[in-house]
């Protein structure tokens, strides 16, 4: 499947896109790494994970992205108390779409993007 530009540019992501490749070969949902350059400090580079959400297999995306969000939150809020470091690394963070909902529809597919933990 190949990635329109168009639905990258709907998340709020830092940084000029400089590579979309499939990541994985998962049976649900269709995932790609999608690599930026220059989104902070120069020469940065930082990778996310776009994936097609299956609505076949998931009828009600909005309710799975906010149930991920509450759950990565809490994970989050567990680690920041215990003091942990790097919290970055031990937690999902979502990337929203620029409307401010965690996921976006482009009239046919649902689209989901997370900063990838490498």
């Amino acid at each position: 499947m190949k990635i329109q530009g168009d639905i990258i540019t709907k998340f709020a992501i830092k940084g000029a896109v400089n590579t979309v490749a499939p990541f994985g070969a998962g049976l649900i949902n269709d995932t790609f790494r999608v690599t930026t350059t220059g989104s902070g400090d120069a020469g940065d580079t930082r990778s996310y994970v776009l994936q097609r959400v299956n609505h076949a297999i998931f009828h009600n995306v909005e309710l799975l992205q906010r149930n991920i969000a509450r759950i990565t939150d809490h994970i989050r809020s567990k680690l920041a108390a215990r003091g942990e470091s790097d919290i970055a690394r031990r937690a999902l963070r979502i990337v929203p779409a620029r409307d401010g909902r965690l996921f976006h529809f482009d009239g046919e597919n649902y689209w989901r993007m997370t900063v990838l933990i490498p």
